[in-house]
Formats: C-alpha cells, sequence, structure tokens
C-alpha cells in the first residue's frame, strides 16, 4: 500500500453536526469578507475568527474539524489554472469590485511619476523626466498587461475567477480560524505550566522538575 492511500485511509472525517458548522462559517466569511484587495481580506478574516472563536458555535468543533476543511478546500483549488489564480494575485477581482480607488492606489507610481516628468520638463531638467516618465509608463504598462492577461473574457470565466476567490476566501477564514485555536492552546498551556510552578514544580535553571523527583527528595 503507497503511503497516499495509507495516509487517506487514515484520513478525519467531519461530523454532520461540524460540517454544518463550517459551511456556514465559510459562508459568513465570504459574505464579510466579499471582493476586496488580498491584504484587506486579511484583516476582515482575522477579525471574523476571532468573533466566530469566542461564540458557542466555535465550542462544537475542534482545530481537527478545521484542517480538514482547509484539505477539501485546497483540494477543489487545485481544479483552477493559471488564469483564475494570477486574477486573484493581482486583486483583479477587487480592481473590477472597486474600480476608482483600486486602480488608483494601484497605479500611484505612474501617476506621481507622469506629474513629476511634467514638472521637470517645464525646468528644464530633460534627463530626470525622461527617466521617471520610463518607470511610470514601465509600472503602469505591467498592471496593464497582468489585468488585461488574466481578465475573464466570457461568463464562463467570470464565474470560474468568482469560484477561485471565494475558495481562496474560504480558506484564508479557515487559516484565522486554526489560528484562534491555537493562540487557545498555547494559552491553556501557559497557564497549566504557572499552575506547576506555583505548586513548586519549578526549578531555578528553569523548566519543570517532575513529581515523581520531588516526591522522592522529600521522602529522604
Amino acid at each position: 500500500m503507497g503511503l497516499s492511500l495509507l495516509f487517506s485511509s487514515k484520513e478525519k472525517k467531519l461530523s454532520p453536526k461540524a460540517e454544518e458548522i463550517l459551511n456556514v462559517y465559510i459562508a459568513g466569511a465570504k459574505k464579510e469578507i466579499g471582493y476586496v484587495r488580498k491584504n484587506t481580506a486579511k484583516d476582515k478574516a482575522s477579525l471574523y475568527a476571532s468573533d466566530f472563536y469566542n461564540s458557542d458555535k466555535a465550542k462544537e468543533i475542534t482545530k481537527d474539524d478545521v484542517k480538514v476543511m482547509e484539505k477539501r478546500v485546497e483540494k477543489d483549488l487545485k481544479k483552477y489554472g493559471w488564469r483564475e489564480k494570477l486574477n486573484y494575485a493581482t486583486n483583479v477581482r477587487a480592481i473590477d469590485e472597486h474600480p476608482i480607488s483600486s486602480v488608483l492606489k494601484g497605479s500611484g507610481i505612474a501617476l506621481v511619476a507622469t506629474a513629476c516628468a511634467v514638472s521637470t520638463a517645464i525646468d528644464g531638467q530633460f534627463g530626470m523626466s525622461a527617466l521617471i516618465t520610463g518607470v511610470g509608463l514601465a509600472a503602469g504598462m505591467t498592471r496593464a498587461a497582468t489585468y488585461y492577461a488574466s481578465a475573464p473574457r466570457n461568463d464562463g470565466e467570470v464565474r470560474k475567477v468568482d469560484e477561485y476567490t471565494d475558495l481562496k476566501h474560504a480558506q484564508l477564514a479557515l487559516k484565522q480560524l486554526k489560528r484562534e485555536f491555537q493562540k487557545a492552546e498555547r494559552e491553556e498551556y501557559r497557564n497549566e505550566v504557572s499552575k506547576l510552578f506555583a505548586a513548586g514544580y519549578g526549578q531555578p535553571s528553569g523548566g519543570l522538575v517532575q513529581a515523581a523527583m520531588l516526591k522522592g527528595q522529600n521522602g529522604r
């Protein structure tokens, strides 16, 4: 039996209740995130995950449940091609949804460079003008070429881009939720260590002394 088959045979399954809760979580996260730039999406996913983790619903699932759902999403993402990946990586879908703010921010270098070029040309500094104009045009042309290459050309491609974007946001939301569980685990561990030290199980050099060793020493 191959390693992959051995792994898949031991893969954890979601209970119907856990699957229902995580599907509701993902749907809510995707709605909350919307179609925004990647950095904004991460911030929104983090806040949504924190709120959800502190709700009663999170008490009915585990970190392992989240990891199982993550694997499902990762598997679904592999079905999509370079156009969808490039579209998401370069925020094209976000630009389509928020054309004015996103395009202006993304093209800021080109716009500033062009303005500086005009100013320096008026002062007679044509060498600097040409340099700055070149940088600005290069940035603008690169963005335009990327936008053109990854932009969907028909309804089918639009649907695939939206599906891929939704899956990436689902993946992001699950990753942030998993981190909430991990933070709670670290906090629980720190609390347990503090209790042990408070009970006299600490040692001057750091670390913990096993209870059996201490009992043996006390019994001498």
